[in-house]
């Protein structure tokens, strides 16, 4: 590496072309200014990379020519260095990182400069030792380890789709940081992210006699549809009314979710004597995220809840889930109408129970339509999934993101 010279916060951000840099960079920055660390490259050398990549088993083999190329282009720049060893400390400490992404802030990656194609990737690949401490802290099997560790992986050939080349994009950097934080872990084919007192903005109850679940939204305002008011198309408030949530020691009244999965403006009263909570706002919860290309058919999705049930009951004192919780575009009633009835997307639907939160309609784009477009006219028609799709947003349709309960 050529000699660097010392860079200012001020001239950090501008060389990066960022408008500003976290709040927290200044204290990380002066202690690491006096201890002489700022341009610190040992975890840039090849070495390093190489014993993370082996020691983790984190790549494709095609992959590491590319890694290496951009480490060597980066130790030559003494803005990149600074900024990857301020990112890596940053986001470092458990307590905090999660908290901290509000702030996160960096250069887009996937441009006409490849060099910093992996830029994120080199402050994370540190953060992997605090995986893999956390796991083995939990004493979680080493099929599940290895599977979390090819998060970073996956992410990359992900990006490629939308990049046209391998990259580990600024958008998944929040993403795998709770991978390195192991407060998202995979399982078999899904995804489990580990929720602690986390504010919901409903309260779900089930029939102690048939096992249907009931969800009252607490507080939130609901368009005339019945969809949240301010999802994309459903902005106008004319008719659109506050679903609240009132319970007492023998009952529980609210607005219901429909058999449409949207909100009814007509509340209803169940009997405690009936109806028993399973989730209210601050109880711990598992986020079910369903990774790209996962197999969701009914045996596999058994199979992963199955094993997690498992795994976060027998492995995880500290952590009492109460329900498993998913939102995604997957969760959309839509889908039934331009999907065989035997489609494993519609049985997966079929595992929760299911409500519309407030979406911008375009989720969707990520996981069937990864490359950019200008004009829905241009999306790919190559699967029927992708044809249909593409007539809905034509017709000024859209894929919403729907949430859905899944209780233990």
């Amino acid at each position: 590496m050529s000699e660097q010279t010392e860079i200012s916060l001020k001239a950090l951000c501008e060389s990066l072309g960022v408008n500003s840099l976290p709040s927290f960079f200044s204290d990380i920055y002066e202690k690491k200014l006096c201890e002489g660390t700022l341009f610190d490259t040992f975890r840039l050398t090849n070495e390093y990379i190489l014993s993370q990549h082996k020691k983790y088993c984190l790549f494709d083999e095609s992959l590491i020519p590319l890694i290496l190329k951009s480490a060597a282009a980066i130790r030559e720049r003494g803005e990149l260095i600074t900024y990857i060893n301020l990112l890596t400390d940053s986001y470092s400490d458990p307590s905090n990182f999660f908290e901290r992404l509000s702030e996160f802030s960096g250069p887009d990656v996937g441009g006409a400069d490849d060099t910093i194609d992996f830029l994120y990737l080199f402050a994370l690949l540190p953060l992997i030792d605090i995986q893999d401490a956390e796991l083995t802290r939990h004493n979680m099997p080493q099929e599940i380890k290895s599977l979390s560790f090819r998060e970073y992986n996956d992410k990359i050939f992900v990006d490629a789709l939308q990049y046209g080349r391998p990259v580990c994009a600024k958008g998944h950097f929040g993403w795998l940081l709770r991978f390195c934080h192991a407060t998202i872990i995979r399982i078999e084919e899904l995804s489990f992210e580990i929720k602690r007192g986390t504010r919901l903005s409903f309260s779900a109850y089930r029939n102690k006699l048939d096992g249907s679940v009931c969800v009252f939204y607490n507080n939130v305002r609901i368009h005339k549809s019945g969809m949240v008011l301010g999802s994309s198309l459903y902005d106008d408030g004319n008719g659109s009314f506050t679903a609240t949530f009132d319970e007492s020691d023998t009952e529980i009244t609210g607005y219901p979710i429909d058999e449409k999965c949207l909100c009814s403006d007509t509340p209803i009263t169940l009997s405690k004597t009936i109806w028993e909570l399973v989730i209210k706002s601050g109880d711990d919860y598992i986020n079910v995220h369903i990774p790209r290309g996962a197999k969701i058919d009914s045996v596999n999705s058994k199979k992963s809840f199955d094993s997690a049930r498992i795994i976060f009951d027998e492995l995880y004192d500290d952590f009492h889930p109460k329900s498993f919780i998913c939102f995604s575009w997957l969760l959309d009633p839509a889908l039934g109408t331009i999907l065989k009835p035997d489609s494993n997307i519609l049985g997966f639907q079929k595992e929760f129970s299911r409500f519309p939160y407030q979406s911008a309609g375009r989720e969707v784009f990520s996981f069937v339509f990864p490359a950019p477009f200008k004009d829905y006219s241009e999306l790919p028609e190559k699967t029927s999934l992708q044809r249909s799709i593409k007539q809905k947003y034509l017709k000024g349709e859209k894929i919403y993101g729907f949430g859905g309960v899944k209780p233990f």
